[in-house]
């Protein structure tokens, strides 16, 4: 549809803008003990982001690689022409995407598993978290 995405720009962008003005203003609710802060002042915040962004920035390449190569490669299926072979396609993409979630699902809970308990600052259960969960994803 033309000028689609066009709107959807424009609705996010309103939105944000709108939400932004709302968290900024004085009618926003915080709760008691929270200290409002101006923007300029809250960039102690932003001081360890580079070496955040170290690890954020590839991790964030290599999944969207292996999403856009999916997507990549079901646009070339669509060249085909033969139904059987098409079909073949839907039934190994849906077996790849269920695959695909469960492994990045169980990554995600040993990530939170090994960070929860660094902050604790007990290392074992870490250690312990982080091998039990290498164990289940080679199997």
């Amino acid at each position: 549809v033309a000028g689609a995405g066009w709107a959807i720009a424009t609705s996010w962008t309103i939105s944000f803008v709108l939400l932004l003005i709302y968290v900024i203003s004085p009618f926003c609710n915080l709760p008691k003990g929270t200290i409002r802060l101006p923007l300029y002042k809250s960039c102690w915040s932003l001081r360890g982001i580079t070496r955040y962004c170290h690890v954020a920035f590839p991790a964030t390449i290599m999944v969207a690689l292996d999403w856009w190569s999916s997507e990549i490669f079901s646009m070339i299926v669509g060249l085909l022409h033969n139904t059987a072979q098409l079909a073949a396609h839907v039934a190994a993409a849906n077996l790849y995407n269920l695959v695909y979630t469960f492994t990045l699902g169980l990554s995600s809970a040993v990530g939170i598993l090994v960070g929860i308990s660094i902050g604790k600052g007990d290392v074992s259960i870490a250690r312990a978290g982080s091998s039990c969960g290498l164990i289940v994803s080679v199997l």
